[in-house]
């Protein structure tokens, strides 16, 4: 709420930080769709790789609780396509919960889709 409502991404940031030091799943996909929106691949590919297990129940979690709290601000989505011409991803795909990454054909193509998905 503090990142999502109020703006204050510092401290909301460290709310996350802190719910992630215990285990919180829903914390975990969070910060590391925050992190791939501005660009930190690296670090947000390691979240999201924690959860990526249970990345379903992650997605219907969170999406359920920003759609009651996210008010006034929005990922800087910032989501690259493809650079690979062979790639199968499912592009024009809506969101489905039981979404199927396996055509993706890259850990970097998997979590750049997840992040679109989750933004659009």
């Amino acid at each position: 709420m503090t990142i999502f409502c109020s703006g204050k991404k510092e401290e909301g940031e460290e709310y996350l930080r802190n719910a992630i030091k215990r285990g919180h799943p829903g914390s975990i996909y969070a910060m590391g769709l925050i992190l791939i929106s501005e660009g930190k691949y690296s670090e947000g590919k390691e979240h999201m790789e924690r959860i990526d297990h249970n990345l379903s129940s992650c997605r219907s979690i969170t999406k359920w609780v920003l759609r009651k709290i996210w008010v006034n601000q929005k990922l800087p989505c910032k989501v690259e396509k493809c650079e690979n011409s062979k790639c199968q991803s499912p592009r024009m795909m809506g969101w489905d919960e039981a979404k199927d990454y396996s055509r993706c054909c890259s850990t970097k193509c998997k979590w750049t889709w997840e992040l679109k998905e989750f933004c659009f």
